[in-house]
């Protein structure tokens, strides 16, 4: 039952926003926001070492969000129409889990990100094109918080055990040019 609900976390939605000022026909800053929703739950029987048996839920409900700086590369056809575009960006990270075996509780934390992104953008207007963007987003949780009825315990990770919230995710968006 773990591993079937652990591959069901694999896959989520994803959305978010970036704003960025181009100060040379190529190069330039922004900021970006991404989150990533992955959840699943399901039903477990648990066999306890002193034959006690308790049935209840598995459940996660997780999210992951990047909030940060980034510089920005673009590459414009001769027409017009067709933009590459690559970004780089270093921020926050964090991570929370609204998570359920037999019992509720809630695991966060946060590190510093990292986000890659490579795009394509198709011009359908003067300000406006159509595009996709596939992004590398990664970062190690080294400690995170655990609350259990309303009391939070700080877990410090061996540099070993430390947690990985590394994700790619594949955007389709419209992008507003001003």
């Amino acid at each position: 039952v773990l591993v079937e609900h652990a591959k069901k976390l694999k896959s989520g939605f994803c959305y978010g926003a970036d704003a960025t000022w181009y100060f040379m026909n190529s190069l330039g800053a922004g900021i970006k926001y991404s989150n990533v929703s992955v959840a699943n739950s399901e039903d477990v029987t648990i066999t306890y070492e002193d034959g006690n048996i308790e049935y209840g839920e598995i459940a996660d409900d997780v999210n992951i969000w990047f909030l940060g700086p980034m510089v920005s590369y673009r590459s414009v056809s001769e027409n017009l129409r067709h933009t590459l575009v690559m970004n780089i960006g270093i921020g926050y990270m964090g991570y929370k889990d609204e998570s359920v075996v037999i019992d509720p509780f809630t695991i966060k934390g946060n590190t510093l990100g990292y986000v890659y992104e490579l795009g394509y953008d198709y011009s359908i207007s003067e300000k406006m094109s159509l595009g996709a963007t596939l992004s590398y987003v990664s970062g190690n949780l080294m400690s995170y918080q655990t609350n259990y009825d309303g009391s939070w315990e700080k877990v410090i990770l061996d540099s070993d055990s430390y947690e990985s919230l590394v994700h790619l995710g594949l955007s389709i968006g419209l992008r507003i040019n001003l």
